[in-house]
């Protein structure tokens, strides 16, 4: 059945069962209460898009994502509807799975599991290291797919999108982008003003005096990642021959980063930049053009970024440092690591989600309990980081499993950004997939870039959408 065929057939047939069942569902909404029925809609609405239109739900559960926090803390988090809007992009991601493989299987085309070797590495060393160590498949199975959610929106994307899915997206990121910069310009203008003006966000973050900058982002760290992520996706665009606007949006984005006040988007974004300018090579013009924007905005926020990368500096080398969680965490995730050498505690047991939700042993064993911010009654920072999640739980074989993940999903999006003969969309999505993965891999050392949303989602698209081109070249 052909993409049309099933278009046809869900106008047909599709569309009068739909309107039942949400004339049923509006019916237990009177038993139950609306909260749960609103939710319930909208997954049902998505699950029947993503059978129809598996490329724009893609897009959409990227565009959810971004505002998945906003949309909580305006409806209230500890209300039933911001507790099933805060789990609902796990819940969606697992619709748009389903909905994709029957898309396929309904256009009977061959179902497409790209970089699978380095991803079953992953999954069977976190596995066997929980099976060694006695975790419970309950456990082990969600811990897999959260470890892999990176590559599982790969397989998602590559199966799903099509040609005209990147002009759709970068029409959803631009205008979201913009909304975010006025937000936080504002905010930095007016910060008690404009967070007042938005219900159940916090009084702010200051650091030297100034507000730390979060937007319409849960902290100021998504804000400055976000932002770090548009400026690069407008640099690529500037690169690829677009106008001298782009080159302007980027500098304006980079600006909404540093507003942030936070050191890894900042750090992040200029190794991106400046790697991915020697590696892409553009002409000697355009980098002549882009050193003097940097060095001008360098110029206008220089004492602001120095004295933001001093204090960060301060808090992760200084005499408690020992403390930080962050730190903390690798040295546990080392010391797992050499004593259940070449594995580790299994997935769900350490730096993730799942360790928290059901508090695992492991922080306790290896002293971490104590530490403020991985202790029993306040773990908000046990998922602050990717790598010593993935080398405690998985060990050794586990990371190099998942840089062998990212080596090919990198060398993929370098090498189509590089190839002149493609066409010119896939060049500059390419190109936008060689910088944010350098952006990431940067960030990634006190950031879960890879497991986290809508981080996760934004950096698996160009990967995916390159190697989906090859059916359109």
């Amino acid at each position: 059945m052909s993409a049309l065929g099933i278009r046809h057939w869900t106008a047909r047939r599709g569309l009068p069962v739909l309107s039942v069942v949400l004339a049923v569902l509006l019916g237990i909404a009177v038993v139950v209460g609306p909260e749960q029925t609103v939710v319930s809609t909208l997954i049902l609405v998505f699950a029947v898009a993503a059978v129809v239109w598996p490329d724009r739900a893609f897009v959409a559960l990227a565009a959810m994502t971004i505002l998945q926090s906003t949309v909580a803390r305006l409806v209230g988090q500890a209300s039933v509807l911001g507790v099933q809007v805060m789990r609902a992009d796990d819940y969606l991601l697992v619709w748009l799975a389903f909905g994709c493989v029957l898309h396929v299987a309904l256009e009977r085309r061959e179902l497409k599991l790209p970089l699978w070797r380095p991803a079953a590495l992953v999954a069977a060393a976190g596995l066997a290291s929980g099976l060694l160590a006695g975790v419970p498949l309950a456990l082990l199975v969600p811990g897999a797919y959260l470890a892999l959610k990176f590559w599982v929106l790969i397989v998602i994307g590559v199966n799903s999108v099509r040609q005209e899915t990147a002009s759709l997206a970068g029409w959803a990121i631009g205008i979201t982008s913009i909304v975010a910069l006025a937000v936080g310009a504002l905010e930095f203008a007016g910060p008690t003003i404009v967070r007042s003006l938005l219900p159940g966000f916090s009084s702010g973050m200051y650091r030297l005096g100034l507000p730390a900058v979060q937007s319409l982002f849960p902290h100021p760290g998504v804000y400055g990642w976000f932002m770090a992520f548009s400026s690069l996706a407008a640099l690529a665009l500037w690169m690829r021959g677009g106008r001298s606007r782009y080159l302007v949006g980027s500098l304006a984005c980079a600006a909404g980063a540093v507003l942030s006040l936070r050191l890894k988007p900042l750090l992040g974004l200029l190794f991106a930049a400046l790697l991915g300018l020697l590696l892409l090579a553009p002409p000697r013009r355009r980098a002549l053009q882009l050193s003097l924007g940097v060095a001008v905005l360098m110029l206008a926020l220089g004492s602001v970024a120095s004295s933001v990368v001093g204090v960060q500096i301060q808090t992760y080398t200084g005499a408690d440092a020992g403390g930080n969680a962050r730190n903390a965490l690798y040295r546990g995730s080392l010391e797992i690591a050499r004593d259940n050498f070449p594995v580790g505690v299994g997935f769900g047991r350490f730096g993730s989600y799942l360790s928290v939700v059901d508090y695992s042993p492991v922080y306790e064993a290896y002293g971490l309990s104590t530490v403020w911010g991985l202790s029993r009654s306040y773990s908000a920072f046990a998922m602050d980081t990717t790598w010593p999640s993935i080398l405690g739980e998985g060990g050794w074989i586990a990371v190099v499993g998942f840089m062998w993940l990212l080596g090919v999903a990198f060398t993929i999006v370098l090498t189509a950004a590089r190839n002149v003969q493609l066409k010119a969309e896939v060049r500059v999505v390419a190109t936008v997939g060689v910088l944010v993965l350098l952006e990431a891999l940067a960030e990634s050392v006190g950031a879960p870039v890879f497991t986290q949303q809508p981080m996760a989602i934004l950096l698996a698209f160009p990967v995916s959408y390159v190697l989906a081109s090859e059916q359109w070249q």
